[in-house]
C-alpha cells in the first residue's frame, strides 16, 4: 500500500530511502552482519517522519535451521 499523507504534518512529499550495512536485518540473535538486508524506508520530506519500513529482501534473512 502506497503512502500518500503525512500523518504528523500532513505534507504529500513523500520520499524513499534505505537503511543498510550495519544497520540491516538479520536473524534476531546471529552473531555476523552477515546474510542480511536492507530496509527500505518511507519518510515525509518535510518533517522526517518514518512512515514505513519494510525489509527489501526477507529471503536473505536466513535463519540456522532453515535451507
Amino acid at each position: 500500500m502506497e503512502i500518500k499523507k503525512c500523518t504528523m504534518c500532513g505534507c504529500e512529499k513523500i520520499k524513499k530511502g534505505k537503511i543498510h550495512g550495519m544497520a540491516a536485518v538479520v536473524p534476531l540473535y546471529y552473531r555476523t552482519g552477515m546474510f542480511g538486508s536492507a530496509l527500505i524506508v518511507s519518510f515525509c520530506s518535510k518533517c522526517g517522519e518514518v512512515l514505513d519500513m519494510k525489509v527489501a529482501n526477507p529471503d536473505k534473512v536466513k535463519y540456522q535451521n532453515e535451507k
